[in-house]
């Protein structure tokens, strides 16, 4: 995004913190997990997979990834159905807001932020009267801890 244009985006929260992502990067947005299979020998952010339209879909604890769950209250609860590459994925977040038109805002606007979330943070935008970070998820789904563990 620049200038004044907006985008839209999807606005979710790991606890407290609100975040958004690219619209483009969400191909759906699921209420209730089901049927979650834990795998072996991953690592905690690595939930298990569960079937998303008739595919098994590896899911991904943003906040245990990123180290925040100690800032979290009770268990994701909603899953972020996202694409990269020919690759499809799940994120868990603890709820999603919604669709929302979002503009960015200047540089010298700061907001704080955890600092393990400011490696994937394309920008920061203002969605009503909501300041947060875009979070690039298909950047941070190619990140190689997530990767080389997913081949592993």
């Amino acid at each position: 995004m620049s200038g004044s244009a907006t985008t839209e985006v999807i606005l979710y929260h790991l606890g407290q913190q609100a975040i958004a992502s690219p619209l483009t990067q969400i191909q759906s947005v699921q209420h209730r997990i089901n049927q979650v299979t834990q795998i072996p020998d991953t690592p905690d952010w690595l939930t298990g997979v569960a079937p998303v339209s008739g595919e098994l879909l590896p899911l991904l604890d943003l906040s245990c990834y990123l180290g925040l769950s100690n800032q979290m209250s009770g268990q994701p609860a909603t899953l972020l159905v996202c694409q990269a590459d020919s690759r499809r994925y799940g994120v868990l977040v603890s709820r999603c807001e919604g669709r929302f038109h979002a503009k960015p805002v200047a540089q010298s606007v700061t907001i704080e932020l955890p600092e393990p979330l400011q490696p994937y943070v394309a920008e920061t935008i203002q969605i009503a009267t909501t300041t947060c970070p875009l979070i690039d998820l298909t950047t941070l789904w190619a990140d190689p801890d997530i990767t080389e563990d997913q081949s592993a």
